[in-house]
């Protein structure tokens, strides 16, 4: 137990286990509006930008008439490990920026956002009604059902409350979608991204014990005897159902690396020749999948189905790995498999 403490101080650090924030205020407080939603329940999937801009609007117009809109937004790149929070005021041009102090993920750095939204409006007399506008669904959830909160989130609760009692403020939380348009949105989100350029401000409401779950499963996952694995990669499994037990043995023995291809049979003694059967090429797994040129023409098809999907498919990894939601994954394995299945590569891969 000694050591698992001694671990997790190294990790979270010992001067970050408590973000001190006053007492909730009593349930006879004016309860705080959160809105995880629009007005129809579109979203991009089923929805044009433009109707989904027009619902903005429209919410905006008929139940935040008179209001202050503040919007705010974060980003992260886990290339250089910067997490980095915005908040803008259109009718105002006022604006506020500052970088978490540890490699967040993207709903700790919109909260980060919508703690400085209230940071403003605590500046700032003249406002008195404002309406906070995030893109961040999963932020506005912590919000409203506050249960199993972290420090960060009862802070946040805190300052919205206490606003609302002691200062007679109207603050409410409303979501909206992102990259549609919306001209204050696309303003947070560029604001955001310039703060991992440009010197900001240091983050104090967000701190390594908010997301103490996410490091220790980090460190945990670099552990990881698989190296891809341990890199931060993560692959999503094969889906359940839409496949057969000879397709998803065919997906499964390509993913792991134990495909029959001449030069892998060639290196572990079996096979006479590594040269491709088809050409004078190495038969490699990368050669079969995209380079042969007997199987060009199915191969065009897979390319077009992935291209139509917006994925790469430059690797074996991206093919047999699609970086994409489940949905637009099994279709993709489905066009591999199809691909497989049109050429004779299934019958001795």
């Amino acid at each position: 137990m000694g050591k698992i403490v001694a671990q997790f101080e190294i990790l979270i650090g010992e001067t970050s286990p408590i973000v001190h924030y006053d007492p909730t205020p009593p349930n006879s407080t004016a309860p705080i509006q959160v809105n995880t939603s629009l007005p129809g329940g579109r979203s991009k999937r089923n929805a044009p930008h433009c109707a989904l801009r027009q619902d903005t609007e429209e919410r905006l117009h008929d139940h935040f008439n008179g209001f202050t809109q503040i919007f705010t937004d974060g980003s992260v790149l886990d290339g250089r490990c910067s997490a980095t929070a915005s908040c803008i005021i259109p009718s105002t041009g006022a604006r506020s920026l500052c970088h978490l102090q540890f490699n967040a993920c993207s709903t700790m750095a919109e909260i980060a956002g919508l703690h400085l939204s209230c940071d403003l409006i605590s500046n700032d007399p003249d406002i008195q009604k404002a309406v906070i506008l995030t893109d961040s669904r999963a932020a506005l959830s912590r919000l409203a059902f506050p249960r199993k909160a972290t420090p960060a989130i009862k802070s946040l609760l805190n300052k919205a409350l206490l606003l609302s009692k002691h200062h007679g403020k109207l603050i409410a939380f409303q979501w909206v979608p992102s990259h549609v348009g919306i001209p204050g949105n696309e303003a947070a989100d560029t604001l955001a991204k310039e703060g991992h350029n440009t010197p900001t401000t240091p983050c104090t409401d967000v701190a390594r014990i908010d997301e103490a779950r996410l490091i220790i499963r980090r460190e945990l996952c670099s552990l990881h005897p698989d190296p891809r694995i341990a890199s931060g990669l993560y692959f999503h499994p094969l889906p359940y159902k839409g496949l057969s037990r000879h397709e998803m043995g065919l997906l499964l023995r390509l993913r792991v690396g134990s495909h029959r291809d001449a030069s892998r049979l060639h290196r572990l003694g079996i096979a006479d020749k590594a040269s491709c059967r088809n050409c004078t090429a190495e038969e490699t797994l990368q050669h079969l999948l995209l380079e042969c040129p007997q199987y060009s023409g199915p191969r065009s098809k897979l390319f077009a189905t992935f291209v139509s999907l917006r994925l790469t498919h430059t690797t074996p990894t991206d093919l047999l790995f699609p970086k994409a939601h489940p949905s637009v994954q099994e279709k993709a394995l489905r066009s591999l498999i199809t691909f497989l299945t049109e050429t004779p590569l299934h019958t001795f891969l």
